[in-house]
């Protein structure tokens, strides 16, 4: 009996000996993910302390977990023996000490790279690395550093410094590339091209109250609305920008019920600064029934200016219950941008679009990526060369099929040369 009872005192031992190994293991595991989860999130923090509601929505709540990990293995080690208690006391406290370490070392860093001319750099740097279209506008980028670094020293003001930054992101030429400071606004070279255009769009009260009889708005911003052009069987539908919500650009079908056996349709994209590429997509997809190819991309894939991919296709697939393939003139100006473009090459793969106006933008290159300098000013870099369907880059904009302009004495008069242009042209059409 004594050694029967001897047996199974040892197993009860052993098996204890091993259920405190394995919840050593797990415990320790704990203690792990937990210091490690607190250390990425408080190194995140250090290097967006000018970005505190980022740092609110993604850092707080891996804290917060690391914290449970990091308390479950606390009140473990009451439970355990001394010996893996010793252990797990000790792997914490090399733990606490490296972050403290990483934490001291990342406060250092920030007072380096804060300097005026560290900040340039690092601006500099991310374009060198990564921008794709230096070979399209024959831009030296190492000239703009040699000649722009030169004005920087330990003395420059965050004034001179935003205008220099300023001067090397308007030499890109690229509407999709800019700087931004709360304190000194934003430098974009659209804008900058743009106030010297025409622009070739009258006021809504014009269009909805001398041309088109308004049926619908999307919403009390109303950067939508489609109508009845008087007088003509024609529907005309404004789409205004490509950033609202999704659900609104299904709007497109309830226009094309309404006039799906008009004799034709008038786009209007004057004034679309551009938005979301795929919302663009519902809209065109109801204008053909079939799959286009209607532009290409490349991206910067190395270190030299001319590393680029291959040539991406983007293709538009038709759908919807509706969809309209009779005449559809489209009409755009030097406002029409982005993803406006992007709609604009859509339709002009379509054989029954005729684009009329003025050319729009010309986004060199697109996809922007938004970034942050250790000051807090933001930055935006396009990372993709936009081709049209034959593989040339959108260089200087869409050229439109017909030309047409609308002069300031057409604007004081109310006015609007191009929609009469594509009344004129769809009428001619169906003679």
């Amino acid at each position: 009996m004594g050694t029967i009872t001897v047996r199974k005192t040892r197993k009860i031992e052993d098996f204890r000996n091993e259920k405190g190994k394995r919840t050593f293991l797990v415990r320790n595991i704990l203690l792990c993910t937990g210091l490690i989860a607190i250390v990425s999130a408080l190194f995140y923090v250090l290097i967006n302390l000018e970005q505190p509601d980022r740092i609110i929505h993604r850092c707080l709540p891996i804290i917060a977990l690391g914290l449970v990990f990091v308390s479950c293995y606390i009140i473990g080690c009451y439970k355990l023996p001394a010996k893996h208690t010793s252990y797990m006391r000790h792997n914490a406290s090399l733990i606490v000490v490296f972050l403290f370490f990483l934490l001291s070392c990342k406060k250092e860093d920030n007072k380096i790279v804060t300097t005026p001319l560290n900040i340039y750099k690092i601006f500099w740097d991310d374009f060198n690395a990564n921008y794709p279209a230096f070979q399209l506008n024959n831009i030296n980028w190492d000239s703009v550093y040699s000649v722009n670094s030169a004005m920087i020293n330990s003395n420059t003001t965050d004034y001179t410094l935003f205008n220099i930054i300023k001067s090397s992101v308007l030499a890109l030429k690229d509407a999709h590339s800019d700087i931004s400071s709360n304190q000194y606004g934003r430098a974009d070279y659209g804008y900058v091209f743009v106030q010297q255009k025409p622009a070739n769009f009258p006021v809504w009260n014009t269009i909805f109250t001398k041309y088109v009889q308004k049926y619908k708005f999307n919403h009390s911003n109303a950067t939508m609305a489609y109508g009845k052009v008087y007088n003509q069987d024609i529907g005309y539908f404004l789409i205004e920008s490509f950033n609202e919500i999704e659900n609104d650009y299904y709007m497109i079908d309830s226009f094309l019920d309404n006039f799906q056996n008009s004799k034709a349709i008038i786009i209007d994209i004057r004034h679309n600064g551009g938005g979301n590429e795929s919302y663009a997509q519902i809209v065109a997809s109801r204008l053909t029934n079939q799959a286009v190819t209607y532009r290409y991309a490349r991206y910067r894939i190395g270190p030299e200016n001319s590393d680029l991919s291959d040539y991406i296709p983007l293709k538009l697939y038709p759908n919807g219950k509706i969809r309209f393939t009779k005449p559809v003139i489209l009409l755009t100006n030097r406002h029409t941008f982005s993803a406006a473009e992007d709609f604009t090459l859509m339709l002009r793969s379509f054989p029954n679009i005729v684009q009329i106006g003025d050319t729009t933008l010309g986004g060199v290159a697109t996809n922007p990526i938004i970034k942050t300098l250790p000051n807090g000013w933001t930055y935006r870099m396009a990372r993709t060369i936009n081709c049209d369907k034959s593989k040339a880059p959108i260089k200087g904009g869409i050229a439109p099929q017909v030309e047409v302009q609308i002069s300031k004495q057409d604007s004081i008069n109310g006015v609007d040369k191009i929609i009469e242009a594509a009344i004129d042209k769809i009428n001619e059409k169906m003679e």
